[in-house]
């Protein structure tokens, strides 16, 4: 047992401030925060503009109460963790048996669905509590702790998630290990380490976390690794988990572009185009007096804190330069077919895409960076339904470093707004509007004026970047369209509008050919390059792509999503 929790008075300052900012929003009646349901939520709870008390967040700031050391927060963190631990389904014959709800307001039978994921969530938090601060609670709440505890990791290893979802994997593992060896439970061990096995053996297998190059899940897996570097005991765990360490950091390093200090594409999923500056306090922490991001500051998470990350030395001037151009080709995913990653590294520039993956919204499929670490520019390819990212479009690329051919098709099984959770039915989408949109974000100038359109073809300069665009094919429903211009908020885009009207069904299945074919190539004032012609070749029923002795066939009408790759 560890217990002790140490913070430099850098880390201690921020924590201090971090808590001083939920001071208001904490209601000493239900001992949770009241905070407003976040606008974006559209899965798992049915809360929809309103405040309410939220389990995790109460939970996290609870931990964080305890971690600051000072005797008043320990009287409101105790009364958090004894409200929160009652908030728990203990009944083994329940479908929900160990998660908590979303909010204090929604109790899990009216959740849509109930969020399995929070035995792993809150069982962390409540065993960050016990593993560092146990001489600090009180002695009647300890065994309720290692009751919710156990209900948790009873719960883990009853869901028993695969190693394909890598931050549940791992966190799962964590849980699991740390109740058996606390506990001293000798068949929940055993899952454990299995568990924790088949996780690294997969993604020794296959290369990569399944969350291939994510910004966002990257980060969270090092986090979980860390915990159990930083809590387990179990040797073999040890070992294999100081591997997966090392992999995560090299995965980072070969895909991080110094001089935009941007973590470039593909990404599996990310929810943001930029780097977040809570990752680049990540990079600050892991190297520190090395690196150091040029993003606004702001308030640090209650929980980063406690992650003590050390980036390998030798990955180190990954972050602070790159003297020459470099290409990056990584297998993230083996399979029928194997799951591919190009990214092209350029002083200027950096371009990433994958060359087999669907489009929904947190997908990064072909992205594209260029400008400096202060005021990076970003090239985002989309594509829209009724404003709406559509996961239905499937995108097929080949890239040859500044050089990218694509191609999008439509599955008729797939999904609308999410991969998995809000599925086509029938093969029907309803729509007023479909477009193939290419987003900028962190321009200095008007999209328009750094436009120039010639037919099928338009070239985007700005800096010492140039874009050279054509699209030979774009039809939907047998319909060709026509471009447009838009922008909201920070992001201004190009769009080529497939269909704009009335909402009407269309049926995928029967509707007649749609499918997109276009080219990008991205040059600097000293490369001499122009659009390579014969990227993109249109037959009767296909659209052909083909760039250095590479080519892929991409189906005119919509397929299966088994049948399209």
């Amino acid at each position: 047992m560890i217990d002790s929790f140490a913070l430099s008075q850098k880390e201690m300052d921020f924590l201090l401030g971090s808590l001083e900012k939920y001071e208001k929003c904490y209601d000493s009646k239900e001992k949770m925060l009241l905070l407003p349901v976040p606008a974006n939520t559209s899965y798992h709870t049915r809360l929809r503009n309103v405040k309410a008390h939220p389990v995790f967040r109460s939970l996290v700031y609870g931990v964080a109460l305890l971690d600051s050391r000072d005797a008043s927060h320990r009287i409101r963190a105790v009364d958090i963790l004894q409200r929160i631990l009652g908030l728990q389904d203990q009944d083994p014959e329940s479908d929900t048996y160990g998660i908590w709800s979303w909010y204090l307001e929604e109790p899990l039978e009216a959740m849509a669905p109930p969020d399995w994921n929070f035995a792993d969530f809150c069982g962390t938090q409540i065993l960050e509590a016990l593993l560092n601060h146990e001489s600090r609670l009180p002695e009647f709440l300890i065994p309720k702790m290692d009751e919710a505890i156990l209900h948790a990791a009873r719960s883990i290893q009853r869901r028993n998630v695969g190693p394909e979802y890598t931050n549940i994997a791992i966190m799962g593992s964590f849980v699991t290990l740390a109740a058996a060896e606390r506990l001293q439970i000798e068949d929940l061990m055993g899952y454990a380490v299995g568990r924790f096995r088949t996780f690294y053996e997969n993604t020794e297998y296959h290369g990569a976390f399944n969350e291939y190059n994510s910004p966002t899940y990257t980060y969270i897996a090092l986090n979980e690794i860390e915990r159990i570097l930083r809590h387990i005991r179990h040797e073999e765990t040890l070992r294999r988990a100081r591997e997966l360490y090392r992999h995560g950091w090299e995965l980072v390093a070969s895909h991080f572009h110094a001089p935009t200090q941007q973590w470039a594409g593909p990404h599996c999923r990310s929810y943001s185009e930029f780097l977040r500056p809570q990752t680049a306090r990540f990079l600050e922490r892991s190297m520190p007096g090395r690196f150091q991001s040029d993003l606004p500051q702001e308030e640090p998470t209650l929980d980063e804190h406690r992650h003590d990350h050390n980036c390998p030395p030798y990955l180190v001037e990954s972050f602070l330069s790159l003297q020459e151009a470099r290409t990056v080709r990584q297998v993230f995913r083996r399979g029928k077919p194997d799951i591919v990653g190009t990214t092209y590294l350029h002083p200027a520039f950096t371009l990433g895409s994958v060359n087999h993956g669907d489009m929904w919204n947190q997908r990064r499929a072909l992205i594209a960076y260029w400008g400096n670490a202060v005021s990076p520019k970003y090239m985002r390819v989309r594509f829209m339904h009724d404003g709406y990212d559509f996961s239905a479009a499937q995108i097929s690329s080949l890239q040859d470093e500044g050089r990218v051919a694509s191609g999008i098709t439509f599955a008729y099984d797939g999904g609308d707004t999410h991969v998995s959770l809000d599925m086509l039915e029938d093969g029907i989408v309803r729509a007023e509007s479909l477009c193939l949109r290419f987003q900028f974000g962190g321009l200095k100038t008007a999209l328009s004026e750094l436009l120039n359109f010639d037919g099928n073809r338009w070239r985007f300069s700005d800096e010492h970047v140039h874009i050279e665009s054509e699209m030979p094919v774009a039809l939907w429903a047998g319909q060709s369209g026509y471009w447009q211009l838009g922008g909201e908020d920070e992001a201004e885009w190009l769009e080529f509008v497939l269909y704009e009207g009335r909402k009407r069904s269309f049926n995928m299945p029967t509707m007649g050919k749609s499918v997109i074919g276009f080219s990008l190539q991205f040059d600097t004032s000293d490369m001499a390059g122009s659009l390579p012609g014969g990227c993109v070749n249109v037959t009767d029923d296909s659209v052909n792509l083909s760039l250095s002795n590479q080519t892929v066939r991409i189906p005119q009408n919509a397929h299966s999503l088994e049948d399209i790759f």
